[in-house]
């Protein structure tokens, strides 16, 4: 068995070549000749397997798309013989024709001058990321419009779907944030960006785009602090933090029929939660001065939210998150799919002793109880106890 080059290896080592995005570079149709070595027969192999070798140089020389170099051997027994050292492409095009991938380099010179001729200073992007020019092409020419857009209009301080312009529309932006965050970061002015707004989740803010406002869902639990009969309601959080209400007690749940059957409580809202992240009540003044009971479930996860919750406000304490509750509600325990093994800095030490034991498996390997699943007496006996 010999590891001679075949004409396959050949078409194999050009599209390795090809992937690595090396024919898509602005002007190396001006760097041929392109070659590629081969591994040909050893003096040994050329005594011993005499013909094999002559049919290998046959299939090698009849290849019509390449020019072969050869070497001369010297060989003790049968003289001078040549043998094809390494293929020779005289032109790209035929390289092309070999891998087929001819339409794809057309499409990429088409997709490359579009870009360059608006916004020149992609140049170098273009040739780091050939294959994102193709990969983008249904959208190529918006993208660019959007681009020299926002390059015309740096921080606009309006929404994305109020850009005036025929093929931009908040899908085309929301589809394609990263790439434009890449272009948008070359073609603008520091000055005109955000550097403290990072990721998709914060492009508007980075870019000087008015981004939708969090909402915060919540309900009155004191029938005499109803808002004109309205005890259910969803707002932004900037008039959330600006809500003057008569109470001292919130309760943060994260399941929403939690949320909806949580019972009536004296000066009380309970906030529907919504798992991570809750830089969008910081800012509330007076929350911070309220008595805060948070539920969540009883998992890794249901702690780790509960910890950071409690970072931005301190005064929280948990609802129905200890061991107590967990092992009462044995027959609702269910598995926890993955848990978080991060060390969590907010708990209380008989908080982060359950935790351990959870994260530790030292229970029930994955154990979690989820807070919708906690009896409902449980919850009402709880609240009694606060008043």
């Amino acid at each position: 068995m010999n590891n001679w080059t075949t004409p396959k290896d050949v078409k194999n080592t050009l599209l390795k070549q090809w992937n690595k995005g090396l024919f898509l570079q602005p002007h190396y149709d001006q760097l041929f000749p392109h070659s590629i070595k081969l591994k040909s027969p050893t003096s040994k192999q050329l005594s011993e397997q005499f013909s094999d070798c002559q049919q290998w140089v046959k299939r090698i020389a009849e290849q019509s798309t390449f020019q072969i170099q050869w070497r001369e051997i010297n060989h003790q027994k049968l003289g001078k013989n040549r043998l094809p050292a390494a293929i020779v492409f005289d032109r790209l095009d035929d390289i092309l024709n070999v891998i087929n991938k001819t339409r794809e380099y057309q499409q990429f010179n088409r997709l490359a001058d579009e870009l360059l001729t608006a916004l020149p200073e992609l140049y170098e992007w273009i040739i780091q990321y050939p294959f994102k020019a193709l990969e983008h092409s249904n959208d190529w020419s918006a993208l660019i419009q959007a681009t020299v857009w926002i390059k015309d209009n740096p921080q606009p301080r309006i929404f994305i779907r109020q850009i005036r312009l025929k093929e931009i529309d908040t899908k085309l932006i929301e589809n394609n944030k990263t790439l434009l965050t890449k272009w948008w970061d070359i073609v603008l002015p520091a000055q005109h960006i955000n550097h403290t707004c990072t990721g998709n989740k914060q492009f508007e803010q980075r870019y000087g785009f008015k981004a939708k406002p969090p909402l915060v869902r919540f309900r009155i639990l004191d029938p005499e602090l109803y808002i004109q009969g309205l005890s259910d309601l969803t707002i932004t959080a900037t008039e959330f933090a600006k809500l003057k209400l008569n109470i001292n007690t919130v309760f943060v749940t994260e399941n929403d029929i939690n949320g909806l059957t949580f019972p009536e409580h004296p000066k009380s809202i309970v906030i529907f939660g919504r798992g991570y992240g809750f830089e969008h009540l910081q800012q509330n003044d007076w929350l911070k001065q309220t008595d805060i009971f948070y539920w969540g479930d009883i998992d890794t996860h249901g702690f780790a939210i509960l910890s950071q919750f409690r970072q931005y406000f301190p005064q929280t304490r948990s609802l129905l998150m200890d061991e107590e509750t967990l092992l009462t509600q044995r027959k609702q325990w269910v598995q926890e799919h993955k848990q978080t093994q991060i060390d969590l800095k907010f708990l209380t030490p008989k908080e982060q002793r359950l935790y351990n034991k959870l994260r530790d498996n030292q229970i029930q390997n994955n154990l979690r109880l989820e807070q919708e699943f906690i009896s409902y007496s449980l919850v009402t006996q709880k609240l009694i106890s606060f008043l």
